[in-house]
């Protein structure tokens, strides 16, 4: 079961505990942060988008910014409720959502509640931040042309249309992608070695490999303060919040297409 379906009630002995514990701080930005080329808070969210290279970009960019998922949750919502009354409109049917099937709008709500409670004790802010920042180098890489992990996105993104449009019957969900990126960037392998790739693909795994590092350091931090079975609670917890990012981002990616379609009628 997921965290975020659970009571709060179970997690407050593991906060106060928490409050001491520490993370580094982000270096400070300069005056033109690199995120605001993919996600500017003065101007908002970009509406449901067709390119998945796109939409991770922009999830990094919020993250970096905002130090929180609750920003592209809300946004979501609001995109997949504007896109099925563009359904509506366009059709005259009801449409049925493609939000993830788990991610009801009390599912999201507890989400958030959730990690507005953690957040202090946890050092989540920070922490979000860097992943964000690891995630956006790691799509773009050091050279800002885009890594490895762009390829695997637009081949995913292409499986995705053409399973919409019935030209596929092949399975491209968000776990399908999870998948790939595990075997090709070594996401979730701690030790892995990007030693020997070439440019595009080194930086890919580089940072998938960071990204691994900071979650397991963050891991180990709460296993030294809290008893085993909540700090796995924990852990679960924030490995989740996480992943859902990127269940939205395939949803995003789906009512993006969705859109596309709808406005040729």
């Amino acid at each position: 079961m997921k965290l975020v379906q659970k009571s709060l009630t179970s997690l407050l002995s593991v906060i106060y505990l928490l409050i001491g514990a520490s993370f580094s701080s982000l270096s400070a930005q300069d005056n033109n942060p690199p995120h605001l080329a993919h996600y500017d808070p003065t101007k908002g969210f970009k509406p449901a988008q067709a390119n998945l290279t796109e939409i991770f970009l922009q999830i990094a960019g919020s993250l970096e910014c905002h130090g929180s998922p609750e920003p592209y949750l809300r946004h979501i919502q609001s995109e997949h409720a504007r896109v099925s009354q563009l359904y509506k409109e366009k059709t005259g049917k009801k449409h049925a959502g493609r939000m993830p099937t788990h991610m009801s709008a009390a599912y999201v709500d507890l989400m958030v509640k959730n990690w507005n409670t953690l957040s202090s004790p946890l050092q989540l802010e920070p922490f979000a931040k860097e992943i964000g920042r690891c995630a956006r180098e790691g799509i773009m890489g050091t050279r800002l042309g885009g890594t490895y992990a762009v390829q695997i996105f637009n081949e995913h993104q292409r499986a995705v249309a053409a399973r919409m449009k019935g030209q596929s019957n092949a399975i491209s969900g968000f776990e399908e992608l999870r998948q790939r990126m595990e075997k090709d960037l070594l996401f979730g392998k701690l030790g892995g070695s990007a030693e020997g790739l070439e440019t595009s693909r080194r930086d890919a795994v580089s940072y998938a490999l960071t990204i691994t590092d900071r979650f397991w350091r963050k891991s180990e931090e709460v296993r030294s303060i809290a008893e085993p079975a909540k700090a796995a609670e924990v852990n679960q917890g924030l490995k989740e919040f996480f992943l859902d990012l990127g269940y939205l981002a395939q949803s995003e990616l789906e009512i993006g297409i969705l859109e596309s379609a709808l406005r040729q009628l």
